[in-house]
């Protein structure tokens, strides 16, 4: 697939399948704990007796009941400017920020950035949040899926080609954080560890660049990485690569 060929490189093995195969979501239904027929089987067990049943009466309140409070979400604040740092790549033709403390790892096609140094050896987010950055050939790209002449093109063109979400996966609705900058969520179980995760998939445009990011972590930490997967796919500026 020549869209994946230019954006993501070749050699990248289960880092590029897990970031940008799977880039957009699973909705895992979970089964039930208890099961509809272990309901019924439970249900026949039951022996009836004779015992007479005696109809209770609850008295109504005098007063009226005060519904309790709907708990409400705070968003966590993202990082600010002091938490952050520019990363340039110039082989691929990007720049973004980053958080100071996290790790670093780039090639000719893009950049991977983890909380946790483990994280870039498989790009498993079980010891921190991930986030990847390509950027290829607007044209190379075209070439493939057709002209794209806006970012939710591009997003559509991605997501449309077969193989690029997981089998089950589903994508969310799409964002605009910059004219140029759409993102959108997802979630998918991964093969390997099993582990529900989530993902903000992100694309954006600049002349005759794209670029094709993604943000990865598990399920229970979504809420608080969401946040900072915005800032960083808001910082991405785009350029012509060094020759």
């Amino acid at each position: 697939m020549l869209i994946m060929n230019e954006l993501l490189g070749t050699k990248r093995g289960r880092r590029a399948m897990v970031l940008v195969l799977a880039l957009f979501t699973a909705v895992v239904i979970l089964a039930c704990s208890c099961p509809l027929s272990n309901l019924t089987q439970l249900a026949t067990e039951i022996v009836p007796t004779n015992t007479p049943v005696v109809a209770l009466v609850t008295p109504k309140p005098t007063k009226p009941i005060a519904p309790s409070p709907t708990p409400t979400y705070t968003p966590v604040p993202g990082p600010g400017p002091a938490d952050m740092i520019m990363h340039t790549n110039e082989d691929a033709g990007f720049s973004i920020q980053y958080p100071a403390d996290w790790f670093v790892e780039s090639d000719l096609e893009g950049s991977y950035f983890a909380q946790a140094e483990s994280g870039l050896v498989l790009m498993d987010p079980s010891d921190g949040p991930i986030f990847a950055m390509f950027a290829g050939s607007l044209t190379d790209i075209e070439a493939d899926v057709g002209t794209i002449e806006s970012v939710e093109q591009l997003m559509n063109a991605l997501v449309s080609e077969e193989g690029f979400i997981p089998e089950g996966g589903e994508v969310g609705d799409y964002e605009s954080l910059r004219p140029d900058v759409i993102v959108a969520p997802a979630q998918w179980v991964d093969d390997y560890s099993e582990q529900l995760w989530h993902v903000l998939l992100g694309v954006t445009l600049s002349g005759e660049r794209a670029g094709v990011m993604a943000g990865i972590t598990i399920a229970e930490d979504w809420e608080t990485d969401l946040d900072l997967f915005r800032v960083m796919a808001q910082s991405v500026e785009l350029f012509e690569p060094s020759e």
